[in-house]
């Protein structure tokens, strides 16, 4: 079986992650994957590789993206869409030309290809409340999980990932440093890392920066990170399935964060008690309570998140795409 993906972009951002890990994880199954950047402009190439494959599988949309859809229906290619996000709120972050289309744009991929995915329930259950009435397929997003053993060092480092493009992103790192800087008076020597880059990055630094308070920009590699890292803090106001939380169970001792998008569903029930409502008060306490556990208790804790880990194996997922492919 071919499958191509429709890629639009070279930023490393949440989709394109999964893209190329699903991708590699493809061919790594024997199945033969590869990828085009429709912002290339290379028209000619571009078509002739949709005529060669069997699948093409789209993600990100654009204009160049609902041309390709058009190319694909041309040559009776099976086609699948993965939405990863609420895009009815997202359209408020983009600039003017993107709010306009961002809408229609999802919509036609939405309704148009053969077949759907989302990678959480609670997107399924918003589309429907939307009035998206075709079938759609949950298939959680999935990455390659090398599960750390727990690790009894305790750094008192708390690293934070954002997107500093979204103010509602934003909005959850404001909540957690006011949480961290009531937790630090407490628990003494703990500091804050913040990871990420955007067009709001420059008034946080000036704003938070400090002595316990780190600002790191872009991680290339943010499991290495991660693993340095008592606790992954996680605040925000706009998310599905972050990938960041997938990377985090397989590395982290404690991942802390609130109930937006799929974050239920990624920490699973026996560690709902660490999705958290998003106030600086609660935030503290937890962080207290996290640092005055037993060891123990905080490798039972660990113990959870690798088995929970289990479910995002990318190559569990890669064959659920597969089953969808064959249909």
């Amino acid at each position: 079986m071919k499958v191509l993906f429709i890629r639009d972009n070279e930023k490393i951002i949440g989709p394109n992650f999964w893209e190329r890990s699903l991708l590699k994880e493809l061919i790594k199954q024997g199945h033969e994957a590869s990828e085009i950047n429709v912002t290339n402009f290379r028209f000619l190439r571009n078509i002739l590789a949709i005529r060669n494959t069997d699948v093409v599988h789209f993600y990100l949309p654009s204009p160049q993206t609902v041309f390709y859809l058009a190319v694909a229906k041309f040559f009776r290619k099976k086609t699948i869409f993965t939405l990863h996000g609420y895009y009815h709120k997202e359209a408020s972050n983009r600039g003017l030309l993107k709010r306009i289309l961002w809408i229609p744009l999802n919509n036609i991929l939405l309704n148009g290809c053969d077949k759907a995915t989302v990678p959480s329930q609670k997107l399924k259950n918003y589309l429907l409340k939307k009035g998206i009435g075709r079938e759609i397929k949950v298939i959680p997003n999935g990455t390659v999980l090398r599960n750390e053993p727990y690790r009894k060092e305790v750094t008192k480092n708390l690293v934070f990932f954002t997107n500093f493009d979204h103010w509602k992103k934003c909005k959850g790192l404001k909540i957690a440093i006011k949480g961290f800087n009531l937790a630090k008076k407490k628990v003494r020597g703990i500091k804050l890392y913040v990871a990420g880059r955007g067009r709001f990055y420059e008034y946080f630094f000036n704003k938070y920066k400090s002595e316990d308070i780190v600002f790191l920009g872009y991680q290339k590699n943010p499991q290495k990170l991660m693993k340095k890292s008592d606790i992954l803090l996680y605040i925000s106001f706009l998310d599905n399935l972050p990938m960041i939380l997938i990377e985090a169970l397989g590395c982290c001792n404690l991942i802390l964060t609130n109930n937006i998008g799929g974050t239920k569903e990624i920490m699973g029930q026996k560690l709902s008690r660490f999705v958290i409502k998003p106030n600086p008060l609660i935030i503290k306490n937890t962080i207290e309570k996290y640092y005055s556990m037993s060891l123990k208790e905080k490798k039972e804790v660990c113990g959870l998140l690798r088995e929970q880990s289990k479910k995002f194996e990318i190559g569990r997922i890669a064959k659920e795409f597969i089953d969808q492919y064959d249909k």
